[in-house]
């Protein structure tokens, strides 16, 4: 599973995959534009723990602080939580342009069908055998007066 991200040595690949793996099963991708980026979102969330574990590094035990890498990884965390928050919107978006697809290809079927029906109940109408809903033929007003 992981091909394309790289990890530190001291990083385990089978925590980032059972990461990755636990956000597949959570969103499901369905198409290979959604299995990237939830791909995405997993290489993100891994990268913003990174910089948060960088983070605790820059004090020492007598509380000193090293303000310019603390800012450094303050600013990848920042920037990961943006970027994963970034692709599970467009995984969202994706998603709900797929069903708005699929429910206006649904209405216009049911559109069709109804239309057909209409259609079929007017030839029906038109085949009818004549006569049959018709009011009877009119006599002929000579043959019915007395003579």
């Amino acid at each position: 599973m992981n091909t394309y991200f790289f990890l530190l040595p001291c990083e385990s690949s089978y925590a980032y995959d059972n990461l990755l793996m636990d956000l597949r099963n959570e969103h499901s991708p369905m198409t290979r534009t959604e299995d990237t980026l939830v791909e995405r979102m997993a290489q993100h969330q891994w990268l913003r723990c990174r910089a948060e574990f960088f983070e605790s590094k820059c004090f020492d035990e007598v509380g000193n602080v090293d303000e310019k890498r603390l800012a450094l990884y303050i600013r990848y965390r920042t920037s990961h939580e943006r970027a994963f928050h970034k692709c599970f919107n467009e995984l969202l978006k994706l998603r709900a342009e797929r069903r708005k697809v699929q429910i206006g290809f649904e209405s216009q079927k049911r559109a069709k069908e109804g239309h057909t029906r209409k259609q079929e109940k007017h030839q029906m109408a038109k085949n009818t055998i004549p006569g049959r809903f018709c009011s009877p033929k009119p006599r002929s007003i000579t043959s019915s007066l007395p003579l």
